[in-house]
């Protein structure tokens, strides 16, 4: 597609901010959402809600505001300290394959993961600059039962 792929732990560290947005609707519908990340770099970037200088961020960026805005929640990312939390610790492990230390972490967890929208699926396996993402995403939303504000499917 001709993008740089300029921040690619930035983009990685967003990418559980959208699945928090998308993949949990129902939970954060007509609510204000917090996504808690050890990454500063994210947390401006998610901030200033636009990236210039890599468009598969800004792609990322966008998609994000776009979800967030049709299930009429408002959403904010919050630097934390790497592993200074239960969570942090427990995505952390998560994040190395250690799935028991995971659960030991978080035994509360659903046991099942949940189903992600295809359209973030198919994007993350071929990701390119796509002013349509949050769009699609939203319109899968829909189509499983999500209240969703019309316009913006």
């Amino acid at each position: 597609c001709g993008a740089k792929f300029r921040h690619k732990l930035t983009w990685l560290e967003m990418f559980g901010h959208l699945l928090h947005v998308a993949v949990f609707y129902k939970e954060v519908m007509d609510r204000t959402i917090r996504t808690n990340i050890d990454n500063a770099g994210t947390v401006v970037q998610c901030a200033k809600g636009r990236c210039m200088d890599c468009l598969l961020t800004d792609t990322m960026l966008k998609a994000i505001d776009h979800v967030a805005t049709a299930l009429n929640c408002r959403h904010y990312v919050v630097k934390v300290a790497r592993c200074s939390t239960p969570e942090a610790r427990a995505a952390d492990a998560l994040s190395k394959s250690e799935y028991k230390r995971f659960t030991e972490l978080l035994p509360g967890m659903e046991e099942h993961p949940r189903r992600i929208p295809v359209a973030i699926r198919s994007w993350v396996e071929n990701p390119r600059p796509d002013t349509d993402l949050g769009r699609r995403i939203v319109m899968e939303l829909k189509y499983w039962g999500a209240d969703v504000i019309e316009m913006l499917c």
